[in-house]
């Protein structure tokens, strides 16, 4: 499993110790890789590394995560080229979250944050992420909504996406 852009590794802490398969993180800030490094004491391996241009091998994993990254990306472009990378790694499964486009009031929030701060958040539409991954050869599985269990209102969503099977189609 990689989490890219795991930040000081929190992810690892419940799911190192708990699942069978060996755990590596990739993030841009060496900073927060040492902070995972000190707590997980080989446990994990780590990288510095871009979410756009992964430092692997094609299908050098069999699960991927983002997590509670995407809503940093200024766009939707962005966020799709980080995709088709994390597809272009995973063997099986890309998982990710995101915060809901659809949602009023998120839409909103995250605006008005990213008007107003020094980094930007931006809520996702669930259809243009969906879309994303069918370009890259992956259907949604299924995802689970966050917060308020009624997905035009829930504050984000988890998406599960696995390979197709089919031929994959150019982004």
């Amino acid at each position: 499993l990689l989490d890219v852009g795991c930040g000081n590794g929190l992810l690892f802490d419940e799911l190192a110790p708990n699942t069978a398969l060996r755990c590596y993180g990739v993030d841009r800030s060496i900073e927060l890789l040492t902070a995972v490094r000190q707590r997980r004491d080989g446990e994990v391996g780590c990288t510095n590394g871009l979410m756009d241009h992964l430092p692997f091998q094609a299908s050098s994993f069999e699960v991927v995560t983002c997590l509670n990254t995407l809503l940093n990306i200024p766009s939707l472009e962005l966020v799709s080229g980080a995709l088709h990378e994390m597809m272009r790694i995973s063997a099986d499964h890309v998982i990710v979250d995101i915060r809901n486009g659809d949602n009023p009031y998120m839409r909103m929030k995250y605006w008005w944050h990213g008007r107003h701060a020094d980094f930007p958040t931006v809520a996702y539409r669930l259809r243009d992420i969906d879309a994303v991954f069918r370009t890259g050869g992956f259907q949604v599985e299924y995802s689970f909504p966050i917060g308020i269990d009624f997905r035009p209102l829930a504050w984000g969503h988890v998406i599960v996406a696995r390979r197709s099977t089919g031929i994959l189609s150019s982004p």
